[in-house]
């Protein structure tokens, strides 16, 4: 069954096609570059676009595709980095326990008021310092 748009009377044999089509109407750019801030109608024009962007590596000079300059850092460099505050580590452990502090911690200390954010890490930390002798 051929659909055809109204706004402009193109044809199609496939709904998904018009459907596609239809957000060539619209001035709707749901998809955001994380890089530039530019927006785009279609996540394929988006994707295409991430392309564009290059970065040098901070350690090395080389020049790469931005979606790949985390990978080689991680993987050539063995630098890991905090997609939060971009503090940097040498291992995916440090970088991991460091992740922890970005989110909330709930367990309080009774005695001594440091937080934790597990359960098991405040009753190890009750247990060793501030167990009586």
């Amino acid at each position: 069954r051929i659909t055809s748009e109204r706004e402009c009377g193109k044809r199609f044999a496939l709904n998904q096609n018009l459907q596609s089509h239809m957000t060539s109407h619209s001035e709707e750019r749901p998809f955001k570059c994380s890089v530039c801030e530019k927006s785009f109608k279609k996540d394929c024009i988006l994707t295409n676009h991430m392309k564009t962007h290059r970065g040098d590596c901070s350690e090395c000079g080389r020049k790469l595709k931005w979606k790949s300059l985390a990978s080689h850092l991680r993987n050539v460099h063995h630098i890991f980095a905090c997609s939060v505050c971009k503090e940097r580590f040498t291992d995916n452990v440090g970088l991991k326990e460091h992740m922890m502090t970005h989110v909330e911690k709930f367990h309080i200390c009774s005695v001594c008021g440091e937080r934790f954010i597990w359960k098991t890490a405040l009753l190890r930390h009750e247990r060793e310092a501030h167990e009586r002798s």
